[in-house]
């Protein structure tokens, strides 16, 4: 029996988790709004790794910051990417910033060549009335070279205009550099697809992008923003750079439009999942939706839609009958149906051979007086024939984030905190491996049967009114939250099986987001980019419990960057290999009396403003220790211990405070 899902799905019944799983109509939120007064942030200074127990993050460097990491890597984007020759990686930044004194935001690549040991910082666009968000890149590398300057690239970012009131979606622009034709890239601003275009007008969104080899190009693909609120969601596009021909092309299909799919009771309002794409070894490629077609009454179904012409044109959506979705259940007595568990999270697509791909979801069974079961499922297309296989029963739709909501129109430092579950689901992604014989699968999933507990803390979340069966804001008190850590499972395309999937991260923080590139060295060489969200001077001012901070998807982020073995849990960094900040203030007091004279006992005080793991232990000279005087979950505040010393002779020690693996050590003098 799933008990945490059960929960989960307990809270959905209930409204305090809207139920995806039942199809709802869900109101897409295009978060565009800023407040351009706010200061620029500070971090605190670095010190230690900030969790739960010592040593709890995996070894990483840390290689940048976000003021709003919504704005940033929050995104269905693809915002890194390796190149096997020159063995690069290259992250893209889009440094937006919040100033009153805007002037400008900038775009940049951060590289390596060296498995992540030193980097570079390339500048590649800069605007100073427009704020580029949400950046995708995909590298290409035709000739083979070994030269990291010789590795061209396209990169795409939609811009918004730097407004006082609201930021205006305005399309993206497209940065491509291309070697052979000079040393600075070129730039193309495109507000909506230029062909096909419905006669509702479409701007361009997020985009994510990949390599086509066989074709020489780097295609991108996303779904579309409509010009306003009360337009339908659902369009997607379709954008490429041919660096053979030199020819630049984006479309809306018709075959993607929206009146493809089950029109829904609003027309702000949409069924349409995030679309995914891929090509095989001979360059055709393939677009996936997990929708409700139009064709069909009811059942989300996988449809996938194939161009052989890179892109020209696209076939009609090829529809999973809904008998080999509902199969599922033959393995589950008593289950009688088959959905999403979270209609809009980030899936994942990859090919494997000609006419062969997999598409990656989380789905969800239900049965009468039954605890509602979810797995991470792959739903299969082999030329035609569609299958589904079960891959691991998952515990949840994903990870719950916060974000900082102002609920004083007349006074901005006021907020509650909105208590969600992660827009992108699960947030499962793969890579394949550079010689294609295994691929690689990650997610986030709680930890069956663990619980985080934390300060009591009230959180604004929605649930549907019993009364009049629409959303409504209600304060709930939290005091545990699930463990959510990152997982991995390698699937070989020899003989077609998944491994056993592998908890990586297993720690007490809390995860919510992570990438990795589509393409990758081997499973157990993985560039990943991790995220934390840390307590700084836009944070100090509220006294929110260190998890709450961490689920943070709107403040200031860290980017972190290692290179990990995704076959097996990852070792922790030492205390002090990743420079990070303790986000919460620990103040170890001075003993008394100091020398200890002629006396058995000596009074050590410590302040701590977070619940937190506390350990306080005395040394000797030679670094042995001689006793554990305080070793338990503290409480907030101030603490005073008397610690025996009776047994001790004189000489120095020292005394040591553990805070979450964070050390804090004085001097002691003992003379008798």
């Amino acid at each position: 029996m799933n008990k945490l899902l059960t929960i989960f799905i307990f809270l959905a019944m209930t409204g305090l988790v809207e139920a995806k799983d039942l199809n709802k109509v869900q109101q897409v939120q295009i978060q565009l709004k800023i407040d351009p007064n706010v200061n620029e942030t500070e971090f605190e200074n670095p010190t230690f790794s900030s969790n739960n127990n010592s040593t709890q993050d995996i070894e990483g460097k840390q290689i940048g910051s976000f003021q709003r990491f919504w704005y940033a890597h929050f995104a269905s984007t693809t915002p890194i990417s390796y190149d096997p020759t020159t063995e690069a990686v290259v992250v893209l930044v889009t440094d937006y910033v919040l100033k009153p004194e805007f002037n400008g935001t900038k775009v940049f690549l951060l590289r390596t060549t060296n498995k992540g040991s030193s980097w570079d910082s390339i500048n590649i666009y800069r605007d100073l009335f427009k704020s580029p968000l949400w950046g995708s890149i995909s590298l290409n590398n035709p000739t083979k070279s070994t030269d990291i300057t010789d590795v061209s690239y396209a990169a795409a970012f939609q811009k918004v205009w730097k407004d006082t009131v609201y930021d205006q979606a305005e399309g993206s622009i497209f940065a491509i550099y291309d070697k052979s034709f000079g040393v600075d890239p070129e730039y193309i601003e495109e507000v909506s697809p230029g062909f096909g275009n419905p006669p509702d007008a479409q701007t361009w969104g997020n985009i994510s992008m990949k390599t086509n080899e066989a074709t020489n190009t780097v295609y991108g693909y996303g779904t579309l923003i409509p010009p306003t609120s009360n337009d339908q969601y659902g369009y997607y596009g379709y954008w490429r750079f041919d660096f053979t021909e030199q020819y630049n092309y984006g479309s809306i299909p018709s075959q993607w439009w929206a009146n493809k799919f089950r029109l829904t009771e609003s027309k702000g309002s949409t069924f349409n999942a995030p679309m995914e794409m891929v090509n095989d070894e001979v360059g055709t490629l393939y677009a996936a939706v997990n929708n409700r077609h139009f064709e069909n009454s009811e059942p989300r179904l996988l449809g996938i839609s194939k161009s052989l012409d890179n892109g020209d044109t696209w076939s009609d959506f090829e529809i999973m009958p809904d008998n080999i979705l509902n199969s599922i259940l033959d393995n589950h007595p008593g289950y009688t149906q088959v959905g999403v568990l979270n209609t809009y999270g980030k899936n994942a697509l990859f090919c494997r051979g000609i006419g062969k791909v997999t598409y990656l979801a989380n789905i969800i069974i239900i049965g009468a007086d039954l605890p509602s079961l979810a797995f991470l499922t792959e739903l299969t297309y082999d030329n035609g024939v569609f299958g589904i296989k079960e891959i691991t029963e998952l515990e949840t739709g994903g990870p719950t984030t916060t974000n900082k909501e102002p609920t004083d129109p007349f006074n901005p430092n006021v907020y509650t905190i909105r208590y969600t579950t992660s827009r992108h689901g699960n947030n499962i992604q793969v890579a394949k491996t550079v010689d294609g014989d295994k691929v690689l699968a990650m997610w986030i999933d709680a930890e069956k049967d663990k619980l985080i507990p934390i300060d009591p803390v009230q959180v604004t979340t929605s649930r549907t009114s019993s009364l009049t069966g629409q959303p409504e804001d209600v304060v709930i008190t939290l005091d545990t939250i699930l463990k959510y850590d990152i997982y991995a499972s390698v699937y070989d395309m020899k003989n077609g099986n998944w491994s056993k999937p592998v908890n990586i991260t297993n720690d007490d923080s809390v995860d919510t987001y992570f990438n990795i590139p589509p393409i990758i060295p081997s499973v157990t060489k993985v560039p990943f980019l991790s995220y934390k969200a840390m307590r700084s001077t836009r944070t100090n001012q509220f006294n929110f419990p260190r998890e709450i901070i961490q689920m943070l998807v709107d403040d200031n982020t860290i980017m972190r960057y290692t290179e990990l073995d995704a076959t097996k849990e990852q070792p922790k960094g030492p205390v002090n290999s990743v420079k990070e900040v303790l986000d919460f203030n620990v103040e170890l007091g001075n003993a008394y009396p100091n020398p200890a004279v002629n006396t058995n006992q000596v009074g050590i005080t410590f302040t701590i403003d977070e619940l937190a793991v506390v350990t306080l232990e005395l040394f000797d000279n030679l670094g042995n220790k001689v006793e554990t005087i305080f070793n338990d979950k503290s409480t907030i505040g101030y603490k005073a211990i008397n610690a025996n010393i009776s047994n001790l002779n004189s000489g120095t020690y020292y005394y040591q405070l553990s805070v979450n693996g964070v050390t804090f050590t004085k001097k002691l003098v003992i003379v008798k």
